[in-house]
C-alpha cells in the first residue's frame, strides 16, 4: 500500500476486494502481471500454431 501513498491506517481500512484490485493494478503497471481475456488466449494459440507451421515449412528438407 506504500506505493499507493496510503498510511498504515488507510491500508488496514481498505476493503479486501479493493486491496486485491489495487495490488493487481500496481503489478500490471510495473509489468509484473497482466490481464488476459479468453479471446486473447485464443488469438495467442492461433498465432503460435501459424508460427510453428511456418517454421516447419521453412525447415522442411533443410539441415540445421
Amino acid at each position: 500500500m506504500n506505493k499507493l501513498n496510503k498510511t498504515m491506517i488507510e491500508a488496514m481500512d481498505t476493503p479486501f476486494g479493493e486491496a486485491v484490485y489495487d495490488l493487481a493494478a500496481i503489478g500490471e503497471g510495473e509489468g509484473a502481471c497482466g490481464f488476459v481475456t479468453d479471446g486473447d488466449m485464443e488469438a495467442m494459440e492461433v498465432a503460435k500454431r501459424n508460427y510453428e507451421r511456418r517454421q516447419s515449412k521453412a525447415n522442411n528438407g533443410k539441415r540445421n
